[in-house]
């Protein structure tokens, strides 16, 4: 009996050690918003990636495509939240992530006008990055080897840990960063830095629309699986950018 209590008196505290551990873990929901630049033109959050791969897959058109899904581990899904296993379902289980347009540029090419979109994906891993950095060179190389081809690609670390695939002699590019939980990958410098001072508090968040904010608040529930907003200003600039396009001609017309 004597020797029953410390026991039990040691097994309680395994288990309460063990569930003050996993509440530390559990990732805390940050908002997408303050990592966003305020002029972005586009602005996309999910917060929760598997809800949104739960959602498709029990979609009727993707269960008549596919069959049904497999069920889910309801235990593996809870280690990979509190940080436990594979790096991929980890982060696939942790993760929030927001895509961002944050401009348009121009260049012409052989009389041809060519219109690119300057695009961040902005990844809340909540994940330390000794872990993740492996992890985003990888991505990074194997995204630009499938877009581009054949890539170059570079490390380096400055502010942030960074990676850069290219073409030779060519302008296109992909750049990943990798600053503490954070992982922004983008199709260019501006779109990566623009991000980057964001979270460092350089350049303000689109969280400061006030309009954002509104629009959010009214459509925002426990069922909400993702979230996307452009601003009046900026669905004008959309439009006058758009409609020459369309009209074969050179895009950019503000009156329009």
């Amino acid at each position: 009996m004597k020797f029953r209590r410390p026991l039990l008196f040691l097994l309680l505290l395994v288990v309460l050690f063990a569930g003050a551990w996993l509440w530390w873990s559990f990732p805390r929901r940050v908002d997408m918003a303050d990592y966003a630049p305020a002029n972005s033109i586009v602005y996309v959050e999910f917060n929760n990636l598997a809800a949104v791969a739960d959602a498709i897959q029990s979609n009727e058109v993707w269960e008549a495509a596919a069959g049904k899904p497999a069920t889910q581990n309801r235990f593996m899904n809870a280690a990979a939240r509190a940080g436990i296993g594979p790096l991929p379902a980890v982060l696939f289980a942790r993760a929030q992530i927001a895509l961002v347009v944050v401009d348009l540029t121009t260049s012409e090419e052989n009389d041809t006008l060519k219109v690119r979109p300057e695009v961040a994906i902005i990844a809340e891993t909540h994940t330390s990055r000794w872990r993740t950095r492996g992890a985003v060179v990888e991505a990074v190389k194997h995204l630009a080897n499938f877009v581009y081809g054949a890539s170059m690609c570079s490390e380096r670390s400055a502010d942030a840990e960074y990676i850069e695939c290219s073409i030779a002699g060519g302008e296109r590019k992909i750049v990943g960063a990798v600053d503490g939980t954070l992982v922004v990958i983008g199709n260019s410098d501006n779109a990566v830095r623009s991000c980057l001072e964001v979270r460092r508090g350089v350049r303000p968040s689109i969280h400061t629309d006030t309009e954002l904010v509104k629009v959010r608040s009214h459509v925002e529930s426990n069922n909400t699986l993702g979230f996307g907003y452009i601003s009046p200003a900026n669905s004008a600039k959309l439009f006058s950018w758009a409609a020459p396009l369309l009209m074969r001609q050179a895009p950019g017309n503000q009156s329009l």
